[in-house]
């Protein structure tokens, strides 16, 4: 599953760069933005296999941004990674629909193989609708 256009969101500019070079190694190409807001008009613009966004940020949280991306109905596949994970969080954003919740620190290969269940499970239920 290599080729698929992956926006980060994350309002640390470093951890932005760890995840697009880690995205890119993977094959896939990276857009990015620096909060939810800004996320949304980049996802407007651009075809988006999946959402790596950051729970904390100025001007839109990642709850912020999946709440909206589901209210546009996009069923974008979502992973939400933070430092400050609770279970209130947790539930809240697999509620709004989000397909993984990642603790920072996190191991990479598990954020890889986040990417990998959620871009495979996106493409299952495509092929499933037709």
């Amino acid at each position: 599953m290599k080729d698929k256009q992956i926006l980060v969101v994350d309002d640390e500019p470093k951890m932005r760069r760890v995840l697009e070079i880690m995205l890119q190694k993977m094959g896939h190409r990276v857009v990015s933005a620096g909060n939810g807001r800004e996320a949304l008009d980049v996802f407007q613009a651009n075809a988006v296999d999946l959402v790596i966004t950051d729970l904390r940020m100025p001007e839109m949280d990642g709850i912020g941004l999946l709440a909206s991306l589901r209210a546009q109905e996009s069923d974008v596949p979502v992973v939400v990674i933070t430092a400050h994970g609770t279970i209130e969080t947790a539930v809240t954003a697999m509620k709004h629909g989000a397909c993984d919740y990642i603790l920072r620190p996190f191991d990479i290969d598990v954020l890889e193989l986040a990417v990998e269940r959620a871009l495979n499970n996106a493409d299952v239920a495509r092929q499933n609708t037709f």
